[in-house]
């Protein structure tokens, strides 16, 4: 077993979904397999399912990406070198690495505080925690372009969900961080289960955000994106494949004429929005022990819901307490999504249409949907 490192001559700029063609590469020079774990600033950056293959950076010594807001733009901005595994070695390697205490997953709609609950988590003294790496998502789609999910066997998946998240796990040494917090893009939540069967004993957070909020939300960030008020051509596609990591068409199609000239942005957005409520039910359902975190509550109560997440999570309680310092401060500060980028917001007109193109979703049609969880399912049931 061997891996091959490159040196980066060049970045390429670019926001889209990391790959070893993010940068202009030397000679590949081979290297033991083991460079990944013996030598501390080596981090897991991509993976492509299609080619079998994994891709690590070299980052500065003491870097930490706990600190990020999302990990993966800072692992592309701080590269070095580049080494690149197959998977098959990558699943062998991560046998060899101590696993944390306990695995957090923090699963999100987006737009719904999970950068921030993130920064919460990172508080407690036990938690080392890492916001958006982007290895899980690849795991779903190539590009947010992509018109079909990958495909791949299950145990495939499982083996390699396990093994990027115990090699993902890098706290500073003698730091006694031995609690591993992962916060997922949006699209990871489409697979949940299959996290559930890699690491049944870890803690499973949802976070989401009443309809009308979040689709006001991602209006605005869309428009950060590059994405215009009236979606046309393949545009309203993307958009839809990234809300709901590619899901169906056949699920948007009954509510929203797609084959229109235009689609105004906000129908397919609050489409996206009960999709996602619907697949976190499916899950819930399936046995994947949720706690369910609406942003409303989060932020209107936050010692009792702080309190709610460090217990289901095997925090002390007092350490939510210091959770709360994250609430002074932008999560995605200096980021494209910051609050400091400024985006038209939505009209009155624009609110009342989305209410009616909602209120034609079977049993997903209420904005201010509270979702069961595993502690009211399971006293309901």
């Amino acid at each position: 077993m061997s891996a091959t490192i490159f040196e980066i001559l060049e970045a390429v700029s670019d926001l889209g979904w990391n790959s070893e063609k993010d940068f202009v590469l030397g000679v590949g020079q081979v290297a033991p397999l083991l460079t990944v774990i013996d030598q501390p600033e080596w981090s897991l950056y991509s993976l492509d399912l299609h080619r079998n293959l994994a891709w690590f950076v070299e980052l500065p010594p003491e870097t930490d990406l706990s600190a990020s807001v999302f990990a993966f733009r800072d692992q592309r901005r701080l590269a070095r070198r580049l080494l690149q595994v197959s998977l098959d070695d990558l699943i062998k390697i991560s046998k060899q690495v101590h696993p944390p205490e306990k695995i957090v997953f923090v699963f999100s709609i987006g737009r719904c505080g999970s950068t921030l609950v993130s920064h919460v988590l990172n508080t407690s003294p036990r938690v080392w925690g890492l916001s958006e790496p982007i290895a899980f998502p690849r795991l779903l789609m190539t590009n947010y372009n992509s018109d079909e999910r990958l495909v791949a066997p299950r145990d495939r998946l499982v083996d390699v969900i396990r093994a990027c998240t115990l090699l993902q796990y890098r706290p500073p040494a003698g730091s006694g961080r031995d609690v591993f917090a992962l916060k997922f893009h949006s699209q990871c939540l489409f697979q949940a289960d299959l996290y559930f069967e890699a690491f049944p004993d870890a803690a499973f957070v949802f976070l989401y955000r009443d309809a009308i909020g979040w689709t006001k939300s991602w209006y605005q960030m869309a428009q950060k994106y590059g994405y215009a008020a009236q979606l046309s051509g393949p545009t309203r596609v993307e958009l839809w494949n990234c809300i709901t990591a590619v899901d169906p068409l056949s699920n948007l199609r009954p509510y929203v004429d797609i084959e229109a000239k235009t689609v105004p942005l906000e129908d397919g957005l609050v489409i996206g929005w009960s999709r996602n409520m619907e697949e976190y039910a499916r899950f819930l359902q399936a046995g994947v022990p949720f706690l369910a975190l609406r942003y409303n509550e989060l932020n209107r109560d936050r010692v009792a819901s702080l309190t709610h997440l460090f217990s289901h999570c095997g925090l002390p309680a007092e350490d939510a307490i210091a959770g709360l310092t994250a609430f002074d401060r932008d999560s995605q500060a200096g980021d494209i999504v910051s609050h400091d980028v400024v985006a038209e917001a939505m009209t009155e007109a624009q609110v009342s249409r989305l209410r009616e193109v909602l209120a034609r979703r079977p049993n997903y049609s209420d904005p201010e949907l509270r979702l069961d969880d595993i502690y009211s399912f399971s006293a309901a049931t």
